[in-house]
Parts: structure tokens; C-alpha cells; sequence
């Protein structure tokens, strides 16, 4: 049985050509091999259980490549399944099979470093930061219905909802730290407490983050303007300095939404438990993807103002 590499025709020319190939499934074909080497035991071994007197419709490699089609571009399973001429039933168990499987070995993977980012600031009024923090949102379609808007509030649509999930890099932009994904109504501030993140900062780190933080001790914030008063002049420029430090998450959000899956708008099924905890997933997989992907090209080469 061909478990490794026997695709369809139409992944074929995908691999025949490196652009073609970064265009579908967001992965040159070195960053392919990394990935297929790390998540190749648990696909063929959950072949062989379940193909055992045939050749699957679509081998493991396939498989892998029809995923991260899918995360990349995001079709509908139904424009999928018929550009790859199999069910849709069959399509939709190996995505969600192969989806699984890059969870639990690629991320651990990607994310087995438990110790802080070794940069950071060591000077001024920013000594001490090694980590920037900031919440995005992924956009969920219109809902009417005025319980639903409330629980899944995006702030930054009045006419959409969202689920939110939080990103802590460090100075230089490598991503660190990803957050569940919780419903879009949950302040920032509650998810970072609740996301385990401020465990694993030492007694002298910080972390930089927007307004949404205020409160917490172990963030550094922009300063708020005073009631009845005006920020000094002092304190405009450090506000500055600060969210001009911020831009490296951001930076990263970026590269996570070329994604379209989290770039767009989500079709899948979020209001229960187990359906958050598949988009949990697919965020951590996209985020193993990026970081590898920053590895080998940093969004800051020479990051001067860190040490």
C-alpha cells in the first residue's frame, strides 16, 4: 500500500513547482519536508489501522497537502473534494484526522522551548520587557440574534461577531505563546490571566501590551491620561515609544492572517466546547507553521535595540 507518497495528479504539479506549491498550501518545499518528517509516523500508522485491505483514497502525504490547501486557502470541503475527485464525507475525516495529528506533534514540536525569549530590553523605561502581548480577532458570520451578539461581541465590527485569541512574541517577533480561543466578549486582560502565560514570566520580566491590559502589574501599558488633565509631553513620547515597540506583534498577526482560514471569515461550527477547541487547534497549527517559517525568515534580522 502507497501510505507516503502516492497524491493525486493535480497535487503533482503543486510539487513540480515551488511557487505553485507556496501559493496553495503556504509552505515552500523545505518547510514541507520539515513538516511531513515531524507528522509522517502518526498519519501512516492511523492509515494502516484503517486502510488495511486498501489503498486510501487520499495517502498520508495527500492528506497533508490537502490540509494545508485547506487552512492556506480555505475552500469550502465541497470545492475541495470535487477539485481532488473524492466523498466529501472521506475529505472531511482526513482533514479533521490530519489536523489532529499536526496538534499533537508539530506544535509540541515548534513550541518544546519552555524558557523566555533571551532578548529584551535593558534599558529605559521598557528594561525589563522580553515579551510583546496582543489579542486579534477570527470573524464569524452576522447573527441577529441579540444574546448571541452580546457573548460574541467584535469590537471592532459592529456587524460581525468573533472569537478572540491572544499572541505573545518576543522583541524580535518569534512567536512564544498562543492563547485558547475563547468567545470575543472576554476582556484582554482576563484572557491573559486565564492563558497561564503570566506563570512562566519570572519575578523581573515584563510583557508589553495595549490598553486592554491596564491593571495587570506584570504588563507594561501606555500610560492613561489623568481625569481633568492632559498626558505631558514626556508622557506622549513614552506612549509612543511603547506602541512603536508593539508593531512586532502585529508584524506577526500578519503573517498568520495570509492564512485565509483566520484572515477571512470562519464557516465552522463554534458555539460548543469541542468546536472551540478545533479552532484552538487550528490556530496552534497555523502558529507552529509561522514560527518555523520566522526561523528561517526573522521579521527583524538585527533587532539593535534588544539585548
Amino acid at each position: 500500500m502507497l501510505v507516503c507518497c502516492a497524491v493525486p495528479t493535480i497535487m503533482r504539479l503543486w510539487l513540480d513547482n515551488e511557487d505553485v506549491l507556496t501559493f496553495k498550501t503556504g509552505v515552500t518545499h523545505a518547510e514541507l519536508g520539515f513538516v511531513w518528517t515531524i507528522v509522517r509516523d502518526a498519519l501512516v500508522t492511523h492509515y494502516q489501522s484503517h486502510h488495511a485491505s486498501r489503498d486510501p483514497p487520499l495517502s498520508p502525504f495527500a492528506s497533508l497537502l490537502a490540509t494545508l490547501y485547506w487552512l492556506r486557502q480555505y475552500p469550502t470541503t465541497r470545492c475541495l473534494a470535487a477539485e481532488l475527485d473524492i466523498k466529501l464525507t472521506t475529505l472531511a475525516e482526513d482533514i479533521d484526522h490530519t489536523l489532529l495529528a499536526l496538534f499533537n506533534t508539530l506544535v509540541p514540536t515548534c513550541f518544546n522551548d519552555p524558557s523566555l525569549p533571551h532578548r529584551g530590553y535593558r534599558e529605559g523605561s521598557l528594561a525589563g520587557v522580553r515579551l510583546v502581548i496582543d489579542s486579534t480577532w477570527l470573524t464569524l458570520p452576522h447573527n441577529s440574534n441579540a444574546d448571541e451578539r452580546k457573548t460574541y461581541y467584535h469590537m471592532k465590527s459592529p456587524t460581525r461577531q468573533g472569537l478572540k485569541w491572544q499572541l505573545a512574541v518576543s522583541t524580535d517577533g518569534e512567536p512564544f505563546h498562543m492563547s485558547n480561543v475563547v468567545h470575543g466578549s472576554k476582556a484582554d486582560v482576563t484572557l491573559l490571566r486565564e492563558s497561564g502565560l503570566l506563570d512562566r514570566l519570572g519575578s523581573h520580566t515584563l510583557a508589553l501590551g495595549d490598553k486592554g491590559y491596564v491593571g495587570e502589574p506584570k504588563v507594561l501599558t501606555p500610560k492613561k491620561k489623568p481625569r481633568f488633565a492632559e498626558l505631558t509631553e514626556e508622557d506622549k513620547k513614552e506612549n509612543k515609544v511603547r506602541n512603536s515597540k508593539r508593531v512586532v506583534v502585529e508584524n506577526c498577526f500578519h503573517e498568520y492572517k495570509k492564512w485565509v482560514i483566520l484572515g477571512g471569515e470562519y464557516r465552522g461550527g463554534f458555539r460548543e466546547d469541542k468546536d472551540r477547541l478545533r479552532v484552538t487547534h487550528i490556530v496552534h497549527v497555523i502558529g507552529a507553521m509561522v514560527k518555523r517559517h520566522l526561523a528561517i525568515h526573522p521579521l527583524r534580522a538585527d533587532p539593535a535595540a534588544t539585548a
